[in-house]
């Protein structure tokens, strides 16, 4: 069993290399993704998500191997108008004891991401927000969200690029809910890894997923 001491340690090593991701995105403002290639890699190895039966009319979400990456792919239409949703991101990074740590958690209004119109800094949240606008088809400008409208998720996947300049290697959970009230409509989690590019991928044996065809 680890001392309080190491565990201590261990902690404050995380914390400081995931508040050097954030201020070194804040501080290069965002370099054109052209002029400033990551030097790592964001892959999905799972792939869990869940729904409200009766507001939702469809709903399949499955992994595509596509190369060196898995991607996300599937649809979603709903029975009814849905309005007053919230939309919550939030990740969490597992530590070597087994403890998960919440790096940041942040909910928005869903017309206002619908308006492009929320403020929001945290560059994790930013990146999340643009690859849902640029895989998700049929997205509304506005609210509501219409009913028996299919959302398409066409290859959805951590987009490195889009990503601070540096992150440390590690193994996260990303979530994303959209919720009305105390209910949850949509609920999907991506389990994933950050590794170096000079380092070989190992396949993920976690979920099973379908080949890539395009």
């Amino acid at each position: 069993m680890a001392n309080s001491s190491s565990v201590q340690c261990e902690h404050k090593a995380l914390t400081s290399s995931l508040h050097r991701a954030l201020s070194m995105a804040t501080a290069l403002t965002w370099v054109d993704s052209n002029s400033l290639l990551r030097s790592f890699l964001i892959d999905i190895d799972d792939l869990h998500y869940e729904f409200h039966p009766n507001a939702t009319k469809s709903a399949s979400l499955y992994l595509v191997n596509c190369g060196s990456q898995r991607k996300l792919y599937g649809s979603v239409s709903y029975e009814e108008e849905l309005n007053n949703l919230r939309l919550t991101n939030w990740a969490t990074i597992a530590r070597s004891n087994g403890k998960r740590v919440t790096i940041y958690n942040i909910t928005i209004d869903i017309c206002d991401f619908l308006r492009n119109s929320y403020s929001q800094v945290n560059p994790f949240f930013r990146a999340i927000m643009q690859m849902l606008k640029s895989y998700v088809q049929g997205i509304p400008k506005k609210c509501p969200l219409k009913k028996n409208v299919i959302l398409m998720v066409k290859g959805f996947y951590y987009n490195e690029e889009l990503f601070p300049p540096y992150i440390p290697e590690a193994n996260f959970t990303g979530y994303l809910l959209l919720s009305r009230g105390n209910t949850s409509v949509l609920k999907v989690s991506l389990a994933a890894h950050v590794v170096s590019k000079i380092k070989r991928r190992l396949p993920s044996n976690n979920t099973k997923a379908k080949e890539c065809t395009s």
